[in-house]
């Protein structure tokens, strides 16, 4: 099943995609800017995209995350309803460009592994999102992108994750972008050393690693970070910057410099 080398796995955030401030808004211009700078890439991708502010709202409303299973029906259709409306913008954009994505429910990314190989064989790129999921015994939550990446990452020889969200990458406690983060060496700024901001509260990351605060229904960049330092612990480059340069989109892909974080172990 390892077979594939080189895989990128490229995560629209729903902070990019949608403008989170307004609820069921699309981030044309964003989506226009992925979609584009991933259509010369030559080697092997797997999109995931996040919800944002078309599925986050009613989710919350409805008492819906990823952290808790809900065992009542209650508000799972609507907020599926809403998360499927926002799905149709994604491959369409990416068709216009000349991608083939094959799009499929995030729950069966697993099983997906075992047919990656076809996929790309027949010129397929495969697409998933976060969803509204039903386990058995437990009941519904969300299942959120990291969560998928994981499961990749577990399975496959994943090169490079690329995490495109609304700031040009992690930002300190000052509002600058943090060039380069280190787990463990002494090499750039030690990622347990450096202040995190996320909207006006200022946590360290052992803090984040401790409590994952419930800023929304998915916990935002914090989860990220989480599963960032799990992924760069493979061997797998993990790299976090903004929607809005097309051009620096695409160096990010090729591993070229670019603007925004790098996490290294």
């Amino acid at each position: 099943m390892r077979s594939i080398k080189g895989l990128i796995v490229v995560e629209f955030g729903g902070s990019s995609i949608t403008f989170k401030e307004r609820t069921f808004s699309l981030n044309k211009e964003a989506i226009e800017n992925i979609s584009s700078s991933l259509c010369n890439f030559k080697g092997k991708l797997f999109i995931i995209h996040g919800i944002g502010s078309w599925g986050l709202p009613v989710a919350i409303a409805y008492g819906l995350n990823s952290f808790t299973y809900k065992k009542d029906i209650g508000g799972v259709s609507l907020t599926r309803m809403a998360i499927l409306e926002l799905s149709k913008n994604i491959p369409k954009k990416l068709i216009n460009y000349g991608i083939n994505p094959f799009f499929f429910l995030p729950q069966y990314t697993e099983s997906m592994m075992k047919e990656l190989e076809t996929l790309y064989k027949n010129g397929a790129v495969p697409l998933t999102y976060e969803d509204v999921i039903y386990e058995k015994g437990k009941g519904y939550r969300i299942m959120r992108g990291e969560e998928i990446i994981d499961i990749i990452a577990n399975v496959k020889q994943v090169k490079r994750v690329l995490f495109i969200i609304k700031s040009n990458g992690i930002i300190d406690y000052k509002g600058k972008t943090i060039d380069l983060i280190s787990i463990k060496s002494n090499k750039g700024i030690k990622i347990n050393q450096t202040p995190i901001m996320e909207g006006n509260l200022i946590y360290t990351f052992d803090q984040i690693r401790a409590k994952i605060y419930p800023l929304d229904a998915i916990s935002g960049i914090t989860y990220k970070l989480l599963v960032a330092e799990r992924l760069v612990k493979k061997g797998i480059e993990v790299l976090f910057l903004s929607s809005d340069n097309k051009d620096n989109i695409i160096k990010a892909l090729n591993g070229k410099k670019f603007y925004g974080t790098r996490v290294i172990y």
